[in-house]
């Protein structure tokens, strides 16, 4: 019995020391299906302009080409919203004018 207990000690020490404590500049990212503008729900698969209609204009844009075996297949763009202080900063990622990913990464500003 107490090397049972000494093991579950351990494995949970573990899993404490491996959970991120700080969610802010670290880098920490996490993927969510779905994201609450107001009223709207910005969903995975959704076009460009209903996200924009929902959503508003992003804090900041990028795109750029994604390249397949013929060359060029199509275009990514990476829109963010930073929320404020009081929520998180958000990353969506289009991929030829789909919602294809949303990241909630650090508090906003």
């Amino acid at each position: 019995m107490g090397f049972m207990k000494a093991f579950l000690f351990l494995t949970a020490a573990l899993l404490i020391v491996s959970v991120p404590l700080d969610t802010g500049a670290s880098g920490f990212s996490e993927k969510v299906g779905s994201l609450r503008c107001g009223v709207h729900l910005a969903q995975l698969g959704e076009p460009q302009l209903k996200v924009l209609d929902q959503c508003g204009q992003p804090s900041a844009k990028e795109s750029y080409p994604y390249y397949g075996n013929s060359g060029i297949d199509g275009t990514v763009e990476k829109w963010t919203y930073n929320r404020g202080p009081d929520d998180f900063i958000y990353d969506f990622t289009f991929m030829d004018g789909r919602l294809v990913e949303i990241k909630q990464l650090g508090r906003g500003f």
